[in-house]
């Protein structure tokens, strides 16, 4: 990877082809004209099988943003099923006891 080349692509491209604050996270709380970045890019491409140039290109970033989805798609589904029905917490509730004077 030329990451010289990397950085003032990513740093150019900032406005132009992508938002920063539209990519997912860790993407977006970094600055793109950074060698970490790049490197961010890089192994996200060779993890994806895209040309791995560190290089956020429409390419890139259109894998980037399906797979984000993805993950929290499955995200979504993994809580939904973790959270209980209200119907069956209201049965399995205890009931509370009544304090009787005698």
């Amino acid at each position: 990877m030329d990451t010289a080349k990397a950085i003032r692509y990513n740093a150019a491209a900032r406005g132009v082809n992508f938002k920063l604050l539209e990519l997912p996270a860790p993407y977006k709380t970094n600055e793109p004209g950074t060698k970490r970045f790049a490197e961010m890019v890089y192994i996200f491409q060779v993890l994806e099988k895209l040309t791995p140039d560190g290089m956020l290109g429409p390419i890139t970033l259109a894998a980037l943003k399906a797979s984000d989805l993805a993950a929290g798609m499955k995200e979504a589904k993994a809580a939904k099923k973790a959270t209980p029905k209200k119907a069956a917490a209201k049965k399995s509730a205890p009931k509370k006891a009544t304090a009787s004077s005698s």
